[in-house]
């Protein structure tokens, strides 16, 4: 079982294709690149249904080569599986009479809402405020109560299964609170604005900005259009700016430590820009920027290279924030935390003497899984 709170989902996918795939690394890799290749589908004809064929395509390609997919896409990490769960949910709740009698949309969701607890705790625990706003949106469809309640209750059953796993209640809660312990460190709500905290404000506004920034214009004119009225009554926009904002303000607020954090804000972002764009058919620049976006992807992800190792500040917070997240880091399998990048750098006076000794137990724990200590 993975850390906690255990991610049992993903570690049963990786073993599964494990099965075929010999190598360990290799076969979550695979289970990372198949949660983003299932994604695009529900991404493709959810967008469909807003723009048409020809604006769903090149709003797929933009998302396919977004900063944040791309990356995950081979990490092996279950970041990915938030792309594919989130833009499972956004696809069933905007099906034409969801929660209606004939409509498998809320049983669709509800799945998707298990799938999520099941692959990522944290994610299914950020997504509360898409939720809610779906509720709030159907609380008249009974279908819509029901599938919330099975969908609870199964959450509760997978997590249970979770610390099973862990070995027991106690187990499992030791393991949170040594997780904690460290993470507590870097929210803005619990610690205040120190360096760290500050840090995670910065991390997550600029990864989440490198996946979307070109885009943006879309959905900020639809705001300062001359039906930016109808556009904020929308149903679709309160669901879609929920399923943003609540990943959004706890990555911002309390932990953004690598940009996976942010991935299940990604496909809510692309159906608010689609819901966007509706309010230009026929405008040229609007159908362009998906276009821009996907190549300005592409040239970043590619034309990145690490400093390593770097000589200098600038170059150490670089690597930290973005190199290290491009296929050159990929490739040369180089992630480290920004404090260690600045320690490299020969710059330790910048790191807080409380980080230096998180990071000297993290190094230790690194060193001693290469090495096959127990």
């Amino acid at each position: 079982m993975a850390h906690a709170p255990g991610y049992p989902l993903f570690v049963a996918m990786g073993r599964l294709i494990h099965l075929v795939v010999s190598k360990p690394v290799a076969a979550v890799q695979w289970a990372s690149f198949l949660l983003y290749a299932g994604s695009m589908p529900f991404v493709y004809f959810g967008v469909k249904r807003l723009l048409g064929s020809g604006g769903a395509m090149r709003l797929l390609a933009a998302y396919v080569v977004s900063w944040i997919p791309i990356y995950f896409s081979r990490s092996g990490t279950n970041h990915a599986a938030d792309l594919f769960v989130a833009a499972l949910m956004l696809y069933s709740v905007f099906l034409q009479g969801f929660g209606k009698r004939g409509n498998g949309g809320i049983w669709l969701f509800s799945l998707g809402m298990v799938l999520s607890a099941g692959f990522r705790l944290p994610s299914f625990i950020m997504l509360s405020p898409f939720f809610a706003a779906v509720l709030l949106v159907h609380r008249q469809e009974w279908r819509v109560w029901a599938g919330y309640v099975l969908a609870a209750a199964a959450v509760v059953a997978v997590q249970i299964f979770a610390i099973h796993c862990f070995g027991g209640w106690e187990a499992f809660r030791q393991a949170s609170a040594a997780l904690a312990g460290d993470t507590d460190k870097t929210s803005v709500v619990l610690s205040g604005l120190s360096a760290q905290s500050v840090a995670n404000l910065g991390r997550a506004g600029i990864w989440y900005a490198m996946t979307v920034a070109v885009l943006l214009p879309i959905p900020l004119m639809a705001l300062l259009g001359g039906n930016r009225r109808a556009f904020l009554r929308s149903p679709h926009v309160l669901i879609a700016l929920c399923s943003i904002a609540g990943p959004l303000a706890i990555n911002a607020l309390y932990l953004s430590t690598h940009p996976g954090y942010l991935a299940v804000a990604v496909p809510g972002s692309f159906w608010l820009i689609a819901l966007s764009w509706q309010q230009f058919d026929g405008n040229r620049w609007a159908g362009r920027l998906p276009v821009i976006s996907a190549l300005a992807s592409v040239c970043c992800f590619f034309g990145f290279h690490i400093f390593n190792p770097p000589s200098a500040i600038s170059q150490a917070v670089a690597n930290g924030f973005l190199l290290q997240y491009s296929r050159d880091g990929i490739e040369r399998h180089v992630w480290r935390p920004t404090a260690e990048w600045m320690l490299i750098s020969g710059n330790r006076d910048m790191v807080p003497s409380g980080r230096q000794e998180s990071l000297k137990t993290y190094l230790e724990f690194r060193e001693s899984r290469k090495s096959g200590a127990p």
